[in-house]
C-alpha cells in the first residue's frame, strides 16, 4: 500500500545508504591495522584513539554482506571479511576456567582492553556467522556456531535464559536475549540446528514470563537473578526496544495482531517527544520522566515497525506514518554533518548532543533499509 510519499522518502532513504553511509563507513571507518574503528567525527574522519568493541566488528561483518545482498553495495564480501577476520583472529581467546570464546573490548592497537566475556557480544557473533553462512556458505561458520553454543551453554542461568556475562553481573537484561532471539531467527534461515531453535523458544517464553508486562503494557528490561523487576531500576523502559521487539516477534511467526499494535502504540504513548516525532531513549514508568535525550537506532526501529504494521494490517495510515518518520529523521539525524553521517543523539529540544557518529549504528541503518528494500518488491 505504498503511497508516492513514502516512495520518495524511501528511495532517498536507500540512496543515501548506498551512494554515502555505506562508502563512508567502509572506506573512512576501515582501520588498517585491522577491523572498524569505534567512531567518526561528525567530519568524517575516525577517531583512532579510542577502544574497538567487539560487537562493533560483529555487526560490520554483518552490515557490509547484508548490504551487498540487499543491492547497496559491491564488495561487501571483502568489506565484510576485514571485520570478521580480525573479530576472530585477534578476539577469540581461550578463557580460565571456562570455554574459548570472545573477549570484550580490544584497544586501539588491537591489543586486549577488557577480557570480560560479554553474551550481548557473542549474540552479535551469531548474527554475523549466521549471516554469513547464508550469503556466503562461510566455511568458519560451524565453528564459530559451536564456540557461541559454548558460550551460552556456560553461561545458562538456573533461573532461565543467560547470564550477562563472565563473570555474571547484576541486573540481568532483556536485550542481550533479544539479540540472542535475532539471530537465532536468522540462524535457522540457515538450515536446522538445535541450539537456535532451543534458544527461540526459551526466549519467547522468558518474554510471557517476565519481559512483557500485560498489565503497564511495558517491555520491561532490568531483573534481579529470578526475573522479578530490579529494585533500582526495574521500572525505567526504553521505547526503542519495545518497537524492535514488534518486528521479532512478527519475524518469529506471532500473529496475535492486537499484540503488534499495542506494543507500538504504547512505544509511542510512552516514549514519543511532544514536539517531534522522535522517540526518548528511556522512561521510567513509575515517575513518567524521560531521559534527556533520543539516539538514532530507536528511531530506525520505529520507522521499521511502522512498516511491519503496513504490511500486517494492509492500513495505509501506518505506510503514511512511515514516509513522516522518515522524513523527520533524515531532517534531524542525517542533516548537518559529513555526507553519510549521522547525529547519534538529539536533546529534547530536537538539537544533537553527541559529538561522534558510532560505527556500530550502521547496523541498525541497514536493519531498516532491508524492510524498506523489500517494502519495494
Amino acid at each position: 500500500m505504498a503511497t508516492s510519499k513514502f516512495e520518495k522518502a524511501r528511495d532517498r532513504f536507500l540512496a543515501w545508504c548506498a551512494e554515502d553511509a555505506i562508502p563512508l563507513f567502509r572506506d573512512k571507518g576501515r582501520d588498517p591495522l585491522g577491523g572498524y574503528y569505534e567512531a567518526l567525527s561528525h567530519d568524517g574522519e575516525p577517531l583512532r584513539d579510542g577502544h574497538k568493541r567487539l560487537r562493533v566488528q560483529a555487526r560490520q561483518a554483518w552490515s557490509f554482506a547484508r548490504a551487498e545482498h540487499l543491492g547497496l553495495m559491491t564488495g561487501g564480501r571483502e568489506a565484510s571479511d576485514h571485520a570478521w577476520r580480525f573479530m576472530i583472529d585477534e578476539g577469540l581467546k581461550p578463557l580460565k576456567d571456562g570455554p574459548t570464546c570472545f573477549i570484550h573490548i580490544f584497544n586501539a592497537d588491537g591489543s586486549v582492553k577488557s577480557d570480560l566475556r560479554d553474551s550481548y557480544d557473542h549474540a552479535f557473533v551469531l548474527l554475523a556467522s549466521a549471516e554469513r553462512r547464508l550469503r556466503y556458505n562461510d566455511p568458519e561458520a560451524d565453528d564459530i556456531d559451536a564456540i557461541v553454543e559454548r558460550y551460552f551453554e556456560t553461561v545458562r542461568h538456573p533461573e532461565g535464559g543467560f547470564a550477562e556475562g563472565i563473570p555474571a553481573s547484576l541486573p540481568r537484561r532483556t536485550n542481550p536475549h533479544m539479540h540472542l532471539f535475532e539471530a537465532a531467527l536468522l540462524r535457522r534461515e540457515a538450515g536446522p540446528w538445535a541450539f537456535s531453535d532451543s534458544a527461540v523458544e526459551e526466549i519467547k517464553a522468558l518474554w510471557d514470563r517476565a519481559f512483557w508486562d500485560r498489565q503497564r503494557k511495558a517491555l520491561l528490561e532490568f531483573f534481579g537473578e529470578d526475573w522479578t523487576p530490579d529494585a533500582a531500576s526495574g521500572s525505567v523502559i526504553e521505547p526503542g526496544h519495545m518497537v524492535e521487539w514488534l518486528w521479532l516477534l512478527h519475524k518469529a511467526g506471532h500473529a496475535d495482531q492486537s499484540l503488534f499494535e499495542t506494543l507500538f502504540e504504547s512505544a509511542r504513548d510512552y516514549g514519543l517527544l511532544p514536539d517531534f516525532p522522535i522517540l526518548a531513549d528511556t522512561v521510567d514508568i513509575r515517575s513518567g520522566i524521560r531521559s534527556e535525550g533520543a539516539r538514532l537506532w530507536g528511531q530506525t526501529e520505529h520507522i521499521r515497525a511502522a512498516l511491519v504494521l503496513a504490511r500486517a494490517t494492509g492500513e495505509e495510515r501506518f505506510c503514511e506514518l512511515a514516509a513522516q518518520l522518515l522524513e523527520a529523521f533524515d531532517r534531524h539525524y542525517l542533516t548537518g554533518m559529513v555526507r553519510g553521517g549521522w547525529y547519534d543523539r538529539l536533546g529534547l529540544d530536537g538539537n544533537p548532543i553527541s559529538d561522534r557518529m558510532p560505527s556500530s549504528l550502521l547496523y541498525h541503518i541497514l536493519t531498516l533499509a532491508d524492510e524498506l528494500v523489500h517494502s519495494a518488491q
